[in-house]
């Protein structure tokens, strides 16, 4: 990926999106639980809200970008997502 993508994606994630904001909200929440049923069903909610930016994302900027252009940066975006949503589910 180029710099100007990397750039792009990165401004969307941290940014526009504020996943990371959303991620430690989250995390916030799991912190304040009690049980372990509780922790798992925020953890539930936690990937559905986050999953649920990454559609919108896709939603608000599959068509503005060039095709090869828009695989760097989707993939970007999915990456690190992927990895928030898998850090949610290893907090005990």
């Amino acid at each position: 990926m180029n710099r100007r993508r990397e750039e792009i994606a990165y401004n969307l994630f941290y940014h526009e999106f504020g996943m990371m904001d959303k991620f430690a909200y989250i995390k916030k929440v799991m912190a304040s639980c009690t049980s372990q049923i509780e922790r798992s069903i925020v953890n539930e909610w936690g990937n559905k809200v986050l999953w649920s930016y990454y559609n919108l994302f896709q939603d608000r900027y599959g068509k503005k970008y060039g095709f090869c252009e828009w695989l760097d940066i989707e993939k970007y975006f999915f990456h690190r997502t992927r990895d928030i949503t898998r850090e949610l589910t290893n907090i005990k």
